[in-house]
């Protein structure tokens, strides 16, 4: 992507480092690397150059890791934990 990336750089710096005190930046630093995966698919190389369709199979994940951290990235084992008696009183 030539001298676009240069940018895409400095934002995820910025939004890194506003994540380590709330989880909606990691979360929304995940949606511009979704833009930049797309950017990457339809007009520039894929992200390995071996699988043609690489940056479009990032582009499916970032999502759902930013929904995740939307939601304040929650334990997956809390999620399907077995709920015992006890809880459920």
């Amino acid at each position: 992507m030539g001298l676009l990336e240069f940018p895409l750089g400095i934002v995820m710096i910025f939004l890194s480092y506003k994540g380590l005190k709330n989880y909606n930046y990691i979360a929304i630093r995940r949606l511009v690397h979704t833009i930049y995966d797309l950017l990457h698919h339809f007009y520039g190389n894929p992200i390995v150059p071996m699988s043609p369709s690489s940056s479009a199979g990032c582009a499916v994940c970032d999502p759902v890791l930013a929904i995740w951290f939307f939601m304040s990235a929650p334990s997956v084992f809390e999620l399907f934990k077995k709920r015992t008696f006890v809880e459920l009183q």
